[in-house]
Formats: structure tokens, C-alpha cells, sequence
């Protein structure tokens, strides 16, 4: 391993630096690899905790972010602009925001028709609006200040180690697989709990009213064009929905977002998550 100074006092430890270089085989068919530097140690010796919180100031202005939206009579509106915003402020990175808001859009656009006596349509909403206190936040300190910020904020004990693996692939290139990063921590660390594992047995109650509204929203691939139902037999299993979400969705959401033919029809469905954007 070999230390890198980056002129800010911070000495890094890096698995290996291919500056980013393709590991090819003899074999020229065969499986050609891409390896990006991934810092292991970006706070050097220093201890992840700090009797400030430093991410103050970024919840606050994701906070205000909110507000610079009109109201509506759609409770997680704000949300879903600020996705769309955010997303087309800096589309070449801000994949996972894109997608973002069309999940969003997608639960917010039935928030009428989602009623079936239970606290599950709460922590629905609970599960969005807390994705997004927790992300959003770090998008805007990215967007303004860059990979130091985030560092700055993950050695500060601010950023969790998965958040901050994922914006360092981003910062370095390999967007798809840091936003990947991102996705997962948000499916695993905070939707899990709040709206998933709770409900486990409801969710595995396919023949429900409640499953039979949500296979036109939140077991539906939320890709435009794409209308592929959850394939496995309970979204609130981890494995299953993960599983879908990498081997289906991402691909055919990276599939579309790349081609500029369909960027009348990402704007139309972000418009339609969000009338006040895309404007």
C-alpha cells in the first residue's frame, strides 16, 4: 500500500492506485476489470468521532431546499423536486437522485388510493422523507464542495463508511457503482427498517388489496418504459428486493438514462413526479 499526501495534512492509505487503468488478461476475451482507488484509511490515524456536528449546515440548506418549492396538496412533492433539481443540476453524478425522484413521484402521485388501515402508508412516507434527510444533504455538500467536504464529513464520524466508499467511486469515475453504493445503503440501512421489516408478513400477502395497489407503484420497476413486476415472492425480504433492484433495475435505468433519444421521456416522467421542475 502506498500513503498519498493530497496536500490537506490528510495522509490516505490506498489499496492500490491503477490510476485508472483496465486489468486485461492473456486471455484477450476474456473478463476485462476496472479497479478505482477507494481510500481505506481517508482520516489517517485519526479517530471518526467529533464533539461538532459538522452536517449541521448541509441539513439546513437540504432543509430550506425543501421549502423554495410551492406547496402542494401531495405531501412528498417537495421531496420529489428536490430530486429532480438536484439530479439536473448534475446529471452526469447525481444518478441515484434521478431515479430518486421517480420512486418518489411514484408514491406520492397514489398518496390518495393508499389507504388500507394500516401504519404501513405512514412509514411509507416516514421511509421517503428520511431517505432523503439522510442523503440529500450530502448531495448538496458534494455539489458545492466536493469529495474534500465529504471526507471532511466522514472523518467527523458524519458520513457513514458505505455513503462515503460510494461518493469517493464517484468523485474518482466509476459513477454507476458509487450511486450503486448509495442505493444500497438506502435500501438496506434505512428503508429496511422503517417500512419493510415491520411489515414482512403484509408484504408477503400478495393477493392483497394493499399488493395489488403496489404493483403498479412500488413493485413495479419505476424505469420509464419498463413495467416489470417484483419477480420474487417478498419485497420485504433484503436479498430479494436488492437482487431485482442490481440485476434489473439499475441496469435498465442506466440503459435508458444514457440515451439521449429518451431525454424527452425522462423529462416528461420528471415533470410528471414534478410539475414546478424541468422548466
Amino acid at each position: 500500500m502506498k500513503p498519498i499526501n493530497d496536500n490537506t495534512d490528510n495522509i490516505k492509505e490506498v489499496v492500490f492506485n491503477p490510476s485508472a487503468t483496465i486489468a486485461t488478461p492473456a486471455n484477450r476475451s476474456g473478463q476485462r476489470i476496472g479497479i478505482s482507488p477507494v481510500p481505506v484509511k481517508p482520516c489517517g490515524d485519526l479517530a471518526r468521532n467529533s464533539n461538532i456536528d459538522s452536517s449541521i449546515s448541509w441539513k439546513d440548506k437540504a432543509r430550506r431546499y425543501l421549502q423554495s418549492f410551492p406547496n402542494s396538496t401531495i405531501k412528498n412533492q417537495s421531496i420529489t423536486c428536490s430530486y429532480a433539481q438536484i439530479y439536473l443540476q448534475n446529471p452526469e453524478k447525481f444518478k441515484w437522485a434521478g431515479l430518486a425522484a421517480i420512486v418518489s413521484g411514484k408514491v406520492g402521485e397514489s398518496q390518495d388510493d393508499f389507504d388500507f388501515g394500516t401504519d404501513l402508508k405512514d412509514d411509507v412516507f416516514k421511509g421517503n422523507r428520511s431517505v432523503y434527510e439522510d442523503l440529500f444533504w450530502q448531495h448538496l455538500a458534494f455539489q458545492e464542495n466536493g469529495i474534500a467536504e465529504i471526507e471532511k464529513l466522514y472523518c467527523a464520524g458524519q458520513i457513514s463508511k458505505e455513503a462515503y466508499y460510494g461518493w469517493a467511486k464517484i468523485e474518482q469515475g466509476d459513477v454507476w457503482e458509487g450511486n450503486k453504493d448509495l442505493l444500497f445503503y438506502e435500501q438496506s440501512q434505512i428503508l429496511q427498517p422503517i417500512m419493510y421489516s415491520p411489515y414482512s408478513s403484509i408484504w408477503w400477502t400478495l393477493d392483497s388489496d394493499l399488493i395489488t395497489f403496489f404493483k403498479g407503484n412500488l413493485l413495479t420497476s419505476p424505469v420509464p418504459g419498463d413495467n416489470q413486476e417484483f419477480p420474487g415472492d417478498n419485497i420485504a425480504n433484503f436479498e430479494e428486493r436488492w437482487k431485482w433492484i442490481e440485476t434489473h433495475i439499475l441496469p435498465e435505468w442506466k440503459k435508458f438514462e444514457e440515451n439521449p433519444n429518451n431525454q424527452s421521456v425522462l423529462m416528461k416522467s420528471l415533470k410528471e413526479a414534478c410539475p414546478s421542475c424541468c422548466n
